[in-house]
């Protein structure tokens, strides 16, 4: 039986999640929601609810769920979804990874799971507020969602056990949460905060054996890998890094439009940080999860390693000939 239309809408009269439709009444995202359908079919869906939640509360853990299938799919993994849990067992040639996916969402008393959390609900924040989103709200979300799967102790299923366990985030909590960057996720996985022990010098977290944190798989991704349609101008901002000087962390502003032959290659991988664990029972071969950007621990101390250009931000705004550019949904 062929996979259900992701845009044919269904649930019984819930409330749609409103980026939900803004993408599926967007005439520029066509190409976008063609891709989107390619992939679920190619995915498959264990549950039969994936329609359902990406239409709905679910939407961005959804969207980040089918961002991994087209992540791994592209790197040259074979997903099987033939249980439940973890989301891939994922392999290639003799190597097996399997990973779970979750996103630090918003908190139910802002209105839930269906709060719009796209740029256009950023609030002004000054900068004392800022220091502390970064320095403790961000890190504090994102660890409890990783918690939460942690405790699952998913490397003790059967077709888990011997292979590395990879938890796959992303931060979708309030509007501008996206804009948030691997860098601020370094002290709570490994050195630890606030007397709390670091996530990867807990004994429960053996099992996993890296984190995988992406904040760019969003639907503007999607857009860009699909390909703008003929009339449409899409401009990508941001920041990124292509060197680390080993003293202090370094980031530079990037722009170029899209489709332009002398723009960085986007690939699935692009923007992709390993957090590497230490102290994994089942280490993750170096290499194996392709990514720019990796965090590696010897002797106490912490390097960030690159591979070709790493964004750490994405921001895009698309318009059609003769029409001032706004922001892709």
């Amino acid at each position: 039986m062929s996979a259900r239309d992701l845009f044919t809408v269904s649930g019984g009269g819930l409330l749609l999640h409103p980026q939900f439709e803004a993408l599926a009444r967007s005439s520029v995202h066509a190409e976008a929601r063609s891709l989107m359908n390619a992939l679920y079919a190619r995915m498959g869906d264990p549950d039969g609810n994936f329609p359902a939640d990406f239409q709905h509360d679910g939407f961005h853990s959804r969207l980040f769920e089918l961002a991994c299938f087209a992540y791994l799919e592209s790197a040259g993994f074979t997903c099987r979804r033939s249980h439940r849990c973890p989301d891939f067992v994922a392999d290639k040639g003799g190597d097996r990874v399997v990973i779970e996916a979750t996103t630090a969402n918003a908190p139910s008393g802002l209105g839930g799971r269906r709060r719009d959390i796209s740029v256009r609900a950023i609030e002004d924040w000054d900068a004392a507020i800022l220091n502390e989103k970064v320095a403790r709200e961000f890190p504090q979300r994102v660890a409890s969602a990783l918690w939460k799967k942690a405790r699952r102790r998913y490397d003790d299923l059967p077709q888990c056990v011997g292979s590395p366990l990879v938890l796959a985030v992303a931060p979708f909590f309030e509007p501008g949460s996206v804009f948030f960057t691997d860098e601020a996720l370094v002290q709570r996985l490994y050195v630890g905060a606030d007397d709390q022990l670091a996530f990867f010098n807990q004994p429960e977290v053996a099992g996993v054996s890296a984190v995988l944190f992406c904040n760019q798989f969003t639907v503007p991704r999607f857009l860009r890998m699909a390909g703008v349609p003929p009339g449409t101008r899409c401009r990508r901002r941001g920041l990124a890094i292509e060197d680390v000087d080993v003293d202090r962390f370094v980031g530079s502003e990037y722009s170029y439009d899209v489709g332009d032959p002398a723009a960085p290659e986007e690939t699935w991988s692009q923007g992709v940080t390993i957090f590497e664990n230490p102290n994994a029972h089942v280490p993750l071969a170096s290499g194996l999860l392709p990514s720019t950007s990796r965090f590696v621990s010897r002797e106490r101390a912490i390097f960030r390693e690159l591979n070709g250009f790493h964004t750490l931000t994405s921001f895009m705004e698309c318009g059609t000939d003769g029409e001032a550019g706004r922001r892709a949904p």
